[in-house]
Formats: structure tokens, C-alpha cells, sequence
């Protein structure tokens, strides 16, 4: 989960208690779990209440405040000092390594591996190749097949007697591999992990799915694609870039994230899928520990806390 902009961490996942200095505490107060020693902003009242599932790590950190090149770093584990627009394609992102190493789809649904919802700065293959790019799903649309099941059959059959005559040489088995797994999704069931409108008007209102709130059918699809076996899935939900009231920042931006996150955690626990899923909060860097001129807080890569939950590890810890 992406939170573009670099979300400031005293009022998220790194609220300090009244012992430290007034400029430093978070501007909308703070709840502390004592039994988890987690203490959140106090603006997230939906997430609070599943402190026991999460893990907060408060030493993130990097040495580059633009939001390119730490948004780069975060999604491919490199640092790329260069500030060329080709430059960021240098490394590949974490999503297409697990791609390259699981295969870019499903063996029996033909689900993407790797699927992405808005882009990020280096979420992309880079040398692994155009294989391993993430899956975005408003081309949804191309998994179904636009003809009936018998004829496109019949073309495949004369597509592969013809290249079977006209495609010889070293690139032959790429050619192939490509064709494989276009059918494969076509005609498997990928195309319904991506149907949301399948679920239940109670689910939907749970994740604050709606027009006017795009992260919950964000989450709502995440969860889908987890339960279909896809292996990495992005998503990103923007606007944390705070430098000018802070306080009124999060009041407008923090509710719909809140409800629907603390609703996708308790979701995949009731499914038996959090322990086998690995959810992280992530962005390119924190905020300064002093609120600056304009009632914000300006960028700070040199420690930030992420958020995670599940995926096997012990759970209800501030690390």
C-alpha cells in the first residue's frame, strides 16, 4: 500500500507520547496500545483497534528527500542518484523480481503475478524485461475473450499451424511463451478476481468503497487478487505531501484510509489469508520533527516508520 506524498509518521504510525517536546508531538493527539506499545495518531480510530495484528517499524530511513528518487529506492531497494527521466527505469521493482522468479502468471487460473493499481515511480521491470511490467488492471477489459470460445479455439489452431511454417530461428520459443500465457489467461479464470461489482453492498460499505473514494475498491481488489494467488499487488492512494496545515491535512485525507485498511486487515484474518500475506504501508520518506512556518511538516528521509502485517511474523510490536 502506497502513500504517495511521504505521510508524516507523529501523526500516522510513530505518534510520541507528552514527554517529548510540544513541536514534536502529533498535532491531533495520540493512541497508545500499552499492551503493544503501538502508538498511532489519533485520527486513526478504525486501525486502533487491530494494534495486535500489526508491526510498526520506526527505522526506516534513506539519504534522498525528492520524492522521485525515494519512491525509487523504496520500490526497488536501489538508490539511483541520477535525475534523468531513463534513469529510473535502471532497476527492476520488487514486485517484478517476484515475478521473474514465480513465473508472470498463475499456473491453473492465469491470474497476473504482479499486478499494479496507479503508478508508482519504479514499479516497473527494467532489465528483467517487459515480461515482469505489473499487470494493470483498468486493461481488465483484455482478459475476456471478445469471441465465442469454439472460434477463438479455431484461430489458435490455425495461428500455430501458420507459425508452425513462418517462425523458425532463436526467437521461436519466446514467440511461443507469449502466446502460451495470453491463452492461458484468457481462457482461465483471471478475469474474475478482477470483478468487484461481485461483492456484497454490505463488503463494499465495510471498505468505504464508493465514487467519491477510490482506496476502498483498492482494497477491495487486493484482497481479490490475493484470494485468486496473485503474489505482489501495489496500490496507491496519494495526497500526504503536508507541508501547509497538517491538522486539517489528515482530518480530510486519513478517515477513508483508516476505515478501509483496518477493514482489509480484519478481512483477510477472517479468510485465513493474513498469515499467509504480507501487507505493507509504505512511502518515500517521513516528515521533519519540527512543524514549520505553515502549520506543516517538510520532508525527512532520515527515519520514517512503515506499517506491516501478517505474512508469518510475530505480530503487535514496535520495532
Amino acid at each position: 500500500v502506497w502513500l504517495g506524498g511521504g505521510p508524516t509518521q507523529f501523526e500516522t504510525f510513530h505518534a510520541p507520547n507528552d514527554t517529548v517536546p510540544t513541536e514534536w508531538q502529533p498535532v491531533n493527539g495520540a493512541i497508545h496500545d500499552s499492551k503493544t506499545n503501538i502508538t498511532l495518531g489519533a485520527d486513526w480510530t478504525e486501525l486502533s483497534k487491530h494494534t495486535s495484528k500489526l508491526n510498526v517499524v520506526n527505522s526506516f530511513s534513506h539519504k534522498d528527500s525528492s520524492h522521485r528518487q525515494g519512491t525509487h529506492f523504496m520500490m526497488t531497494g536501489h538508490y539511483n542518484p541520477e535525475r534523468t527521466t531513463t534513469s529510473m527505469t535502471k532497476y527492476p521493482s520488487f514486485g517484478s523480481m517476484v515475478s521473474s522468479v514465480y513465473g508472470t502468471n498463475h499456473p491453473d487460473n492465469g491470474v497476473p503475478t504482479y499486478v499494479k493499481q496507479g503508478k508508482i515511480e519504479g514499479d516497473e521491470g527494467a532489465w528483467l524485461g517487459g515480461a515482469y511490467k505489473p499487470f494493470d488492471p483498468s486493461n481488465k477489459d483484455n482478459l475476456t475473450a471478445r469471441i465465442e470460445l469454439d472460434r477463438f479455439s479455431t484461430r489458435r489452431d490455425l495461428l500455430k499451424d501458420l507459425d508452425s511454417s513462418s517462425v523458425s530461428g532463436k526467437s521461436a520459443s519466446s514467440v511461443d511463451f507469449y502466446k502460451g500465457q495470453a491463452y492461458d489467461v484468457i481462457l482461465g479464470s483471471a478475469k474474475n478476481a478482477f470483478a468487484i461489482d461481485q461483492e456484497t453492498e454490505e463488503t463494499k460499505a465495510l471498505y468505504g468503497s464508493s465514487k467519491a473514494n477510490d482506496i476502498g475498491e483498492q482494497l477491495i481488489l487486493a484482497r481479490r487478487l490475493v484470494e485468486y494467488g496473485t503474489r505482489f499487488i501495489t496500490l496507491h492512494y496519494g495526497g500526504w505531501d503536508m507541508h501547509d496545515n497538517i491538522a486539517n491535512g489528515m482530518n480530510s485525507q486519513l478517515p477513508a484510509f483508516d476505515k478501509g485498511f483496518a477493514t482489509l486487515i480484519e478481512d483477510l484474518s477472517d479468510r485465513g489469508l493474513l498469515d499467509s500475506t504480507l501487507v505493507c504501508v509504505v512511502s518515500e520518506f517521513g516528515r521533519t520533527p519540527k512543524i514549520n512556518g505553515t502549520a506543516g511538516r517538510d520532508h525527512w528521509p532520515k527515519v520514517f516508520s512503515t506499517i506491516m502485517a501478517g505474512g508469518g511474523i510475530k505480530q503487535g510490536i514496535a520495532y
